[in-house]
């Protein structure tokens, strides 16, 4: 008999798998059916281990709660957080905690409330978040795209080309709307009606009431929540989702789901045929009738968010345009050239220009004169990770000439930045860091500037997605979305936490290691791995650092994965290695 090779955490995560899929299965093929018994899955073994691992993995459990429980505290006491939790959600005893209020800057200025609930609390939202997710995503349309599996901003993007460029269908005219604070305005007994239709479990129902009313805490003052569901929750989004999918019934119901024959009669009227598309709270809808036509429906579409969701259309930020002037979505411009020498026209979609000048700035921060205390490589290295970010991002769209001017411009910016640094001329500098291959770029020490002109383009084509809980065997992962303008915390190339001089103990490390890593022996984009945390001293303890290629270095950061098992097992408390833990073979067979 064959051994099975799986991780506790992997078994888990398979009977999940097979848990959501007999939901998804049930919802699909019963379009009516209100599940009930819900709440006994909450306390699952499997279901709450899966929980708990998948919640360390996250990048935001670092960040604590209310009560100031972090991942390094979570992990040490698991057995005992789960148990306790399990017992408490057993007796119906649980009580949600106040979220820790945060504010976030947006582009405008202004700045963006964000909640954190503990990681007790964020735990609970994930399972129920697990439970209810399958059953919805057979219930959501197509022309959903916000925080959805499998769904993205290109898939939005995708989805709107397909159906607004045929120039047959005429699709003149572009509303393109925007709510007035969305997720702190939802109705919370209008969103518990919502559930109903689908949700059958008391018991669930008032676990989600409880998280709704827990209130936020701003400091020491604490505030009720009358409304509106707390961003930064992970469950929040699937219920925002729950909420604004009836913007899409209506639409679907009134415009978008008429038949051939329906539609046909609406053109003949003169009436017009609309297009719908929505990301979260943004969304576009084309029209091919007249603009008196589309002031129409968009009055009778504030109306309906109005009346039946408690929700309002901004008037500055909604506005009606002709497809030949473009419009702004997702960080894209959506646009149709009119080529009158050949005889046709092309709706095109391509970096915006608030994108661009937006990205512009970034790099001009990133290569100011304060900025010369960092090492060329850190600076080229931190520029390389902004600009393919960024690259990555647009390069599904009609982006090749935008791509080139920007990878001009970071090349330009590095020249003056180097000439800062070094104080050399202008011919020392290209002399001393310039390379050509079939781009310019700038290298140091085997680092070279990326440049955004050679990003291939590769256009994205849309096809229908049905609920991917339906298969069990494929897993389904937290959908990250790319950010293609990271905020303050992105990495500029200075090392404030690691020192100056910390380029230099790093390439020591590297070559004292041969140059590969230490565990796996890749050769690969070899980094440097502190085995006890850094203080921020500025001091760096040779013994206490190791060469990991980047995925061994990655792994490293997650206490529960085998790299820093192996780490543990490897080096004692001082760091130094264990010679005879050393002299048995790293890697050993399962």
């Amino acid at each position: 008999m064959e051994q099975t090779t799986e991780t506790p955490t992997e078994l888990c995560r398979i009977k999940v798998s097979e848990l959501q899929g007999r939901l998804a299965k049930k919802a699909t093929e019963n379009t009516t059916h209100r599940f009930n018994n819900l709440y006994d899955l909450l306390t699952w073994e499997p279901l709450l281990t899966w929980a708990f691992d998948t919640l360390m993995t996250n990048r935001g459990s670092r960040t604590a709660g209310i009560d100031g429980m972090d991942k390094r505290t979570a992990i040490a006491n698991k057995e005992e957080i789960l148990k306790t939790l399990k017992a408490t959600l057993k007796s119906r005893t649980f009580q949600p905690s106040p979220v820790r209020r945060v504010y976030i800057p947006k582009p405008n200025g202004k700045q963006r409330p964000l909640g954190i609930p503990t990681l007790t609390d964020r735990l609970v939202q994930m399972m129920v978040k697990a439970i209810l997710e399958p059953i919805y995503e057979s219930d959501f349309y197509p022309s959903s795209h916000g925080f959805r599996p499998q769904r993205s901003c290109h898939t939005a993007m995708a989805y709107l080309h397909q159906q607004a460029a045929p120039k047959q269908k005429k699709m003149n005219w572009v509303i393109e709307g925007d709510i007035v604070g969305c997720f702190d305005h939802i109705q919370h007994k209008t969103l518990m009606r919502l559930l109903r239709k689908r949700i059958q479990d008391k018991k669930l129902l008032t676990l989600i009431w409880q998280m709704l009313k827990a209130g936020v805490m701003e400091g020491t003052l604490f505030k009720r929540t009358p409304e509106g569901t707390p961003q930064g929750g992970i469950v929040s989004p699937l219920l925002a989702n729950t909420y604004l999918h009836e913007i899409d019934k209506w639409m679907d119901e009134n415009y978008t789901g008429l038949n051939y024959n329906e539609k046909n009669r609406r053109r003949k009227r003169m009436e017009g045929n609309a297009f719908y598309v929505r990301y979260a709270d943004d969304f576009v809808v084309a029209w091919n009738g007249t603009k008196e036509t589309a002031q129409t429906l968009k009055a009778e579409l504030s109306a309906f968010l109005s009346d039946h969701l408690g929700l309002q259309l901004s008037e500055e930020k909604t506005h009606i345009t002709h497809i030949t002037e473009g419009f702004d979505f997702l960080g894209f411009t959506m646009k149709r050239h009119i080529d009158v020498q050949r005889g046709y026209n092309e709706l095109k979609f391509y970096p915006s220009e608030k994108s661009v000048m937006k990205l512009k700035d970034k790099i001009k921060s990133m290569t100011k004169r304060g900025t010369t205390l960092a090492s060329v490589p850190d600076k080229i290295t931190a520029l390389n990770l902004l600009l393919r970010g960024w690259a990555n991002y647009y390069r599904h769209s009609a982006a090749s000439s935008t791509l080139a001017y920007v990878g001009s411009y970071a090349f330009k910016r590095m020249e003056l930045w180097l000439r800062k640094k070094t104080r050399l001329r202008v011919r020392a500098v290209y002399k001393k860091y310039y390379r050509r291959n079939k781009w310019l770029t700038w290298a140091a020490n085997g680092e070279s500037l990326c440049h955004t002109g050679m990003t291939p383009i590769e256009y994205k084509r849309y096809a229908h997605r049905p609920n991917p809980y339906l298969d069990p065997s494929k897993p389904v992962f937290l959908p990250y979305h790319l950010d293609p303008h990271p905020g303050k915390r992105e990495w500029d190339g200075t090392n404030s936490l690691y020192g100056e001089n910390w380029t230099e103990v790093r390439d020591e490390v590297r070559r004292r290691d041969g140059e590969r890593c230490t565990l796996c022996g890749s050769q690969d984009r070899v980094e440097v791995h502190h085995i006890r945390k850094h203080k921020g001293n500025n001091e760096h303890n040779l013994e206490r650092m190791i060469a990991l290629c980047a995925t061994c270095h990655r792994n490293a950061r997650n206490p529960q994965s085998e790299v820093s098992r192996i780490i543990a097992r490897l080096y004692l408390r001082t760091g130094k290695p264990d010679e005879a833990k050393v002299s048995r073979p790293v890697w050993e067979e399962a």
